[in-house]
């Protein structure tokens, strides 16, 4: 027979989860490549959420070329690029409002690349899949996967632990200003709350006990 303790220890032990990057290169970016003759290229890139995953742009004069393989590991972006005959695989680390990092081709010929942000990070909404992160004073560390979808007005989410348990989310209201919702248990609620900041999002869960805590999540 299950602890009737189990869900409550569970979910507070899964709603502290070691914190993800934020997801900071959303937005358009001015990018200046520079190739093994010095020749500067100048273009305009524009990345963007495509629910859990990225997609993007670049556009050079009046050609739309669309990113391929867009990935983002830690602080690593990484794309490819096809461009005239050639297709060109670039990564980027991102610092702030500028990414630095290199062209090349399949060849192995390349060069620099810096890309510097044109106005303010763009906003995601909350669809899609976060990674809660809370540190306790104890400071306990685990992980939690949150996936909150939108279909005609109507919330719906779940909550996925580590081990690969999934349970759906209560009392879900959400906009661009606010995120809450409740996580039920034997024992009583978490309820948790969030606002944006950023890309990503702050906020605070409560336990069933009344416990509280800060929280940020993370796509």
């Amino acid at each position: 027979m299950d602890n009737p303790m189990r869900l409550p220890q569970l979910f507070l032990a899964i709603l502290l989860a070691v914190p993800a990057f934020a997801n900071g290169v959303l937005g358009t970016w001015s990018v200046s490549a520079t190739d093994p003759e010095g020749q500067v290229h100048k273009s305009e890139m524009v990345i963007e959420q495509d629910g859990s995953a990225l997609k993007g742009v670049v556009k050079a004069g009046q050609n739309t070329i669309t990113l391929q393989n867009v990935q983002l590991q830690g602080e690593e972006l990484s794309f490819k690029l096809p461009w005239d005959y050639m297709v060109l695989t670039l990564k980027l680390r991102l610092a702030g409002d500028e990414m630095k990092g290199t062209f090349a081709t399949a060849e192995g010929d390349g060069g620099p690349v810096v890309a510097r942000r044109i106005g303010a990070p763009a906003a995601a909404g909350p669809a899609g899949r976060w990674k809660v992160t809370v540190v306790t004073d104890s400071g306990r560390e685990m992980k939690v996967d949150v996936e909150l979808k939108e279909d005609a007005g109507k919330w719906t989410g779940t909550i996925t632990t580590p081990d690969g348990m999934s349970l759906p989310l209560a009392d879900i209201v959400a906009s661009a200003q606010a995120v809450s919702f409740k996580i039920p248990t034997d024992q009583g609620s978490f309820v948790i709350k969030m606002a944006p900041e950023g890309a990503g999002m702050k906020g605070t869960y409560t336990t069933p006990d009344g416990v509280s805590g800060n929280l940020t999540a993370a796509r």
